[in-house]
């Protein structure tokens, strides 16, 4: 009995809708519209979008603009509320409308927005002490099962630190999470790497330790870095790192004639995608879109590379479990570890000549000798086998 040599003629790539990638985008990068691939996303996240002293929400920008750009590319509009760095006011609405005698209203606000918007979701990133609020999980227990009664999606962002103050009810009911982890230092601290793999790790076994699932764990990655200089510390975009310093793009610190850059770079970035691919994680989040470069070093395209190649060596894994024997044959292949299948079977001049629906063998004894190309459809994956009948 011969094995068949399996060939695999043509793989597709798309980005697997299991797989995000999720890109915020604040208001003051709509002049980039443009630039952006959204078609490289899964998701982009409006940013941000808050209450006024009546607990009614408004954005700046036209969120129409996003969607036009976004869904004709397969691409989710979310609106993300709150943000880093609210002010004292916009937090005092927050502590106010999310009390309970006031929260139905509120929440009703922020649908109706929403729904105005024509909107796919919203992203819930209110960081720090907004997350330490007693109504806190109220509010986002409440908020969540009145978006999915229209369909609507909702997402959070979370820091590590504040992960205490959220039950795990709570986190069992978001869609997916994006970790944000980055910023581990900065203005506020001591010099250092901001985004380590470490705080990847981390993050990532403390959420997955809460009851999250890792499909619904999304990890974050900076498209900036911080340079800590004597008197000061400021942040640079990877555009503003690839320009000043191209030939340092793999590492993650550069000493300045200023300072200490610390950042990303791609080999840091390649490892953490690495670890999202082997923990079975939901996929990379961005902050933020703006800050990548336009050109043949774009980050986000440098990700979406890193896509093709892992989902490249994903298909020729399952193709290595799709075996036809014996072949040569008289006409009937057995299969091993394929279960039911879809196929189409052409002759060498591209002629279709059989199709249908088979489970463990494929029975071509109505053909004559030669030799034929098995086009295989199973779980969305599609691959080509050659087969010789004598």
């Amino acid at each position: 009995m011969k094995i068949i040599n399996l060939f695999i003629f043509l793989f597709l790539f798309k980005v697997s809708s299991a797989f995000y990638i999720v890109g915020y985008l604040p208001s003051y990068r709509f002049y980039l519209l443009d630039e952006i691939t959204f078609s490289n996303l899964t998701h982009v996240m409006i940013s941000f979008v808050n209450p006024n002293g009546e607990g009614n929400f408004s954005y700046s920008k036209s969120i129409s603009s996003v969607i036009d750009k976004a869904r004709p590319n397969g691409c989710k509009v979310f609106v993300s509320i709150g943000g880093g760095g609210l002010s004292d006011e916009i937090e005092h609405i927050y502590r106010e409308q999310t009390k309970t005698e006031n929260r139905a209203q509120f929440i009703s606000n922020l649908m109706r927005f929403v729904r105005e918007k024509h909107v796919d979701g919203i992203d819930v990133d209110l960081e720090g002490s907004m997350v330490q609020m007693s109504t806190y999980n109220g509010f986002v227990k409440e908020l969540i099962d009145s978006a999915h009664a229209f369909n609507i999606e909702v997402s959070a962002a979370f820091a590590k630190w504040t992960g205490a103050s959220v039950d795990q009810s709570t986190i069992e009911k978001f869609d997916f999470i994006n970790l944000m982890s980055y910023d581990y230092t900065g203005p506020w601290s001591t010099e250092g790497q901001h985004a380590p793999m470490s705080q990847v790790k981390g993050d990532f076994n403390y959420w997955r330790e809460r009851g999250a699932q890792p499909e619904n764990l999304v990890v974050g990655l900076p498209f900036y870095g911080y340079q800590f200089d004597a008197e000061s510390t400021s942040a640079k975009t990877w555009c503003e790192i690839v320009n000043n310093y191209p030939d340092s793009l793999n590492q993650d610190e550069i000493f300045t004639d200023e300072g200490t850059l610390y950042f990303n770079g791609k080999m840091t970035i390649q490892e953490k995608l690495d670890f999202i691919d082997d923990n079975n994680a939901g996929g990379a989040m961005i902050w933020e879109l703006g800050q990548d470069c336009f050109n043949e070093q774009s980050m986000l395209s440098f990700i979406i590379q890193h896509r093709k190649e892992a989902n490249i060596v994903e298909n020729q894994k399952k193709s290595r479990e799709m075996v036809f024997f014996p072949n040569p044959s008289s006409g009937v292949f057995n299969t091993k570890g394929l279960g039911e299948f879809k196929f189409e079977v052409y002759n060498l001049k591209g002629e279709l000549l059989e199709s249908g629906i088979n489970a463990d063998q494929l029975n071509l004894e109505r053909l004559s000798f030669g030799v034929y190309l098995a086009v295989i459809e199973k779980e969305g994956q599609r691959i080509t086998c050659r087969l010789v009948i004598q």
